[in-house]
């Protein structure tokens, strides 16, 4: 039963194209995320940037978790830096590394 399975399930991968279609449409939809927080004031090369009321949320190119954030909102785990972003604003983003990338982009110490 299970060797008839992986075979079906391996068939079925190939007939309907698998999770690479799937991952294609995936990543259209970041860029199109991302190419919107790219065009922010706030948003410096490299970086995706949503204003939320008053608050930064900054994405690395690339991070699949832009897509979250315009479908969803507020992530469910993030980093926030209060008054840490460019004119003492709060950053958040889906972790510490970003925010630190961000804060060097504007030579922030």
């Amino acid at each position: 039963m299970k060797k008839w399975f992986t075979t079906f399930a391996a068939s079925a991968a190939l007939v309907f194209g698998g999770c690479e279609t799937a991952h294609s449409v995936y990543e259209g939809e970041v860029a199109v995320s991302y190419a919107e927080g790219a065009k922010s004031a706030w948003a410096k090369p490299g970086f995706a940037v949503f204003e939320e009321d008053g608050r930064l949320w900054v994405f690395a190119k690339g991070d699949p978790a832009v897509r979250e954030y315009k479908k969803h909102g507020e992530l469910a785990k993030c980093v926030t830096a209060i008054g840490a972003g460019p004119e003492g604003r709060t950053v958040k983003s889906p972790d510490q590394k970003t925010i630190d990338a961000f804060r060097t982009a504007y030579g922030l110490k």
